[in-house]
């Protein structure tokens, strides 16, 4: 029978001579790679054996532990990669079911770390509810998971300068506080950013469209399956003429995945006809949405709740009511108690997540910017209002 040239088939059946070489090429040259002492897996103290270390070592070097030298982590893990050390996927299971299902020792704290305004009296845990409710949130998880998460307020600090950042990172080191919860801030800065830490001593989680700057992992709402489901819904009650409408900087921020959603789901339905969107900057957002509703004559309105603010009054002014005249559906509720229909934050369950997310981070010593950031969508939830009655 004809051999296949490059792979050693022969008979249908694999040369035993090739497959040793070739899995000696995949594990550094080495034929012994992934056989322990014993024949077995290659285990912890078998790399502590070669590396002349002991195990626990070996372990804080596997998990990249800053408790260890960086070239000594890096020395351990080279060995254990060509050594062909894995991690048993299982014991890692086994110990996440203890954790889980026994009382959590404490651990440690976590900062929540809010930005107000700079020496004015303006304090987010005392005078934004939607902020208290997440920082309760993700409290009642931190404390499940042996954590206490604690509020930090920028501004106690002297601002958000260079010199804020220091003493923040200062208080944040004497506490050895590694783990960094980011709520939205009162006010985005335009280039997204924050605050400037030396980010290779933490792990930090974003709950907020607002923080891009630095990119660090995040959890958000999933505008764009928001706005799918309120268009399906006030298509099923009748209404034809949907108009959606956004103040510029709320636009941008979620990276247009409102206005996406919009567009593609109106534009897959049939029978819609959808006004042409409006986006404005603040300054002549009223004015302009006053002429975009006359012109155009939607039968709904679409928008989130800052824009509205600004919207609702000339409404008014036009003698137009809601739901009378036009329905409306609000794409990101912050209470779920409220008149106005619409999609529901969830605010709740994603401070849950990024507390799962930042603490699981910090067991695996995953300290510093990720390479990849990672968005975690939590699906939206709709809330029945008054404000998008059935289409007579």
């Amino acid at each position: 029978m004809r051999k296949r040239t490059g792979n050693s088939f022969a008979g249908g059946g694999v040369d035993d001579r090739q497959l040793r070489h070739s899995n000696s090429r995949v594990a550094g040259m080495n034929p012994d790679a992934g056989k322990g002492s014993k024949g077995g897996a290659v285990t912890m103290r078998d790399v502590a054996r070669e590396a002349k270390v002991h195990v626990t070592t070996v372990s804080l070097a596997l998990r990249n532990s800053p408790q260890l030298p960086p070239a000594t982590r890096a020395r351990i893990q080279a060995l254990a990669r060509r050594m062909g050390y894995q991690t048993n996927p299982l014991v890692v299971a086994f110990v996440q079911r203890r954790r889980e299902a026994h009382p959590a020792r404490f651990q440690g704290t976590l900062a929540f770390i809010t930005r107000s305004e700079a020496g004015g009296e303006w304090r987010e845990l005392r005078d934004n509810p939607y902020v208290l409710r997440m920082f309760k949130a993700g409290a009642e998880q931190a404390e499940a998971l042996g954590f206490k998460l604690e509020p930090f307020e920028i501004a106690d600090y002297g601002g958000s300068g260079a010199a804020a950042a220091t003493r923040l990172e200062r208080a944040l080191h004497a506490r050895n506080i590694r783990g960094l919860f980011f709520p939205p801030p009162q006010h985005a800065s335009a280039d997204g950013r924050i605050i400037d830490l030396n980010w290779e001593h933490f792990a930090a989680v974003t709950l907020s469209s607002s923080v891009t700057n630095p990119a660090i992992d995040r959890v958000d709402s999933d505008h764009f399956a928001g706005s799918q489901l309120a268009v399906q819904k006030l298509a099923a009650r009748g209404y034809r003429r949907p108009g959606f409408f956004l103040m510029k900087s709320t636009f941008e921020r979620p990276q247009q995945r409102w206005w996406g959603g919009f567009l593609a789901t109106c534009d897959y339905m049939r029978g819609l006809q959808r006004v042409p969107p409006l986006i404005a900057e603040e300054d002549r957002l009223a004015e302009a949405f006053g002429r975009w509703f006359v012109r155009w004559k939607p039968d709904m309105l679409m928008s989130n709740g800052l824009t509205l603010q600004h919207c609702l009054p000339v409404l008014k002014e036009l003698g137009v009511s809601i739901p009378r005249d036009v329905g409306l559906v609000e794409v990101n509720l912050h209470t779920h108690d409220g008149t106005n229909t619409g999609i529901y934050t969830n605010v709740e369950e994603r401070a849950r997540i990024t507390v799962d997310h930042l603490v699981n981070n910090l067991y695996r010593n995953k300290l510093g910017l990720p390479e990849t950031p990672r968005m975690m969508l939590v699906g939206p939830v709709w809330h029945e209002g008054t404000t998008l009655p059935e289409r007579r």
